[in-house]
């Protein structure tokens, strides 16, 4: 997804085709209230007049629904590579926010901000470690950050169309294109041809992407300095955490880019 990192190949990937262009706002506003409240115990309520930097903000669907959560006293800042795409973040915010262009793995912001939210961005930076103590580092104390990540278990349906696709055709071309255009319609067939175009690039043209595991998550942070608050989606099966299927795509966050899991800390202090 966009704002991923400074290497040119990821830059250009998403100045050609901005990411997600869904404009999703409502969906996604309804998502990350479930997935605070049910999933890491933090009210929503509490994060009125909250700063916010969300990292890798893409077309601004996620900094638009996080605007409606901190309110008018709240503070959203967008920062992402694509300058194509911050400008249509700016637009879905109707002049709201501040948009910054710049890098993950060194943000050109000053923090330090109550939420640091950065969903399917560090698993294309090549250095997603590196990326979160970056982060890490504009989180006040008593503030949040949450980050999603793409797990070796999700996205298998995806991953197995990819690659029978490249069995078939090469990457970027027309027949490989109108393969993969086809399988995410038959997910998503409500979707505007610009918004199918960026997911078939993101999708399945990537040029980097990396997969974690919750286990190898929680040793991001340093457990004395940062308490761990939990992963979503978190399913249950009969009073016990499903992890299996905890896997699969939270329905309310959009099935295709729900192919990842997040988790949450809590800075100490």
């Amino acid at each position: 997804m966009s704002g991923a990192t400074a290497p040119d190949p990821v830059r250009r990937l998403y100045e050609a085709t901005p990411f997600p262009s869904l404009g999703d706002v409502e969906t996604r506003e309804a998502g990350l209230r479930s997935m605070l409240a049910n999933c890491f115990g933090v009210d929503p309520a509490s994060l009125q007049g909250a700063t916010l930097l969300d990292a890798g903000c893409g077309t601004g669907e996620y900094s638009a629904a996080w605007r409606r959560i901190v309110g008018e006293r709240g503070r959203v800042v967008g920062l992402d590579l694509s300058m194509s795409s911050l400008v249509r973040a700016r637009r879905l915010g109707e002049g709201h926010g501040q948009w910054v262009e710049g890098s993950v793995l060194a943000p050109p912001v000053r923090g330090p901000f109550d939420v640091v939210w950065s969903s399917g961005v560090l698993h294309h930076t090549g250095r997603p470690h590196e990326g979160a103590r970056a982060l890490s580092a504009l989180v006040r104390p008593g503030g949040h950050l949450i980050v999603g990540l793409y797990h070796p278990w999700g996205r298998w349906r995806l991953r197995w169309a990819r690659a029978s696709l490249r069995m078939l055709h090469r990457s970027g071309t027309k027949a490989y294109r109108e393969g993969a255009r086809a399988w995410l319609r038959a997910f998503r067939p409500d979707w505007t041809s610009q918004a199918m175009e960026a997911h078939v690039i993101d999708q399945f043209e990537h040029v980097r992407e990396s997969h974690h595991t919750v286990r190898e998550l929680r040793g991001w942070m340093d457990a004395a300095s940062w308490e761990w608050l939990g992963v979503s989606p978190l399913v249950t099966r009969r009073g016990k955490p499903g992890w299996l299927r905890a896997l699969r795509a939270d329905a309310t966050l959009g099935r295709v880019e729900g192919y990842m899991f997040r988790v949450a800390w809590r800075r100490r202090g």
